[in-house]
């Protein structure tokens, strides 16, 4: 079995599991997930022996689930997403990278980026990603990319403030887990 590949993805669901010290065999791939909106909910300890298997991560630009789904529009905001990566690259977490786009058309921009990063991180460090986006649209609009990128530039910083599917929308702490934000419709139905 330890030549067929294989993952254990920790999903919101699991990761309590990996909190109470269960790990799986040394050759299995841990995936570690966000919290489906773009913030990664748990790193490899760097303290622990290194694994076979190595570690990856499951990442969403769209989420239909528990909560409230979000699919209407991209909202991903580029420079949230790089320090996710980064972040991701710097405990290690370059096994296998996984991106939830649900439906491809409207997520292009955050996908491509999450390819470009992946395929090379060192060549996208942070003060170059206006250069990123200049080149995302001179490659999709081609003539006035330098005007379309700052458009994107800023919608991506709009969109990214409050999710349009989220608004008037109460968050709360989980009481079963402090570490976790629950989207509560419950709250504001009885409110």
């Amino acid at each position: 079995m330890t030549t067929i590949p294989q993952v254990w993805t920790l999903y919101k669901e699991v990761q309590r599991y990996w909190a109470e010290g269960l790990r799986p065999p040394d050759d299995v791939i841990a995936v570690f997930t966000d919290d489906n909106w773009g913030n990664i909910r748990k790193l490899p300890d760097p303290t622990l022996p290194a694994r076979s298997g190595g570690y990856g991560l499951y990442y969403h630009f769209d989420y239909v689930g528990g909560g409230r789904d979000y699919k209407w529009v991209d909202s991903s905001l580029i420079a949230n997403t790089w320090e996710q990566l980064h972040q991701a690259v710097g405990y290690g977490v370059t096994q296998l990278w996984v991106a939830n786009v649900g439906d491809f058309k409207g997520n292009e921009l955050p996908l491509q980026f999450f390819l470009d990063y992946a395929w090379d991180p060192g060549q996208w460090p942070v003060e170059r990603l206006s250069e990123w986006e200049r080149q995302y649209a001179e490659q999709n609009f081609g003539a006035q990319s330098a005007a379309i990128a700052a458009v994107l530039h800023t919608y991506g910083r709009l969109q990214s403030r409050r999710k349009p599917e989220l608004l008037n929308r109460h968050i709360t702490v989980d009481p079963h887990d402090p570490s976790a934000i629950v989207y509560d419709d419950e709250a504001t139905r009885s409110a």
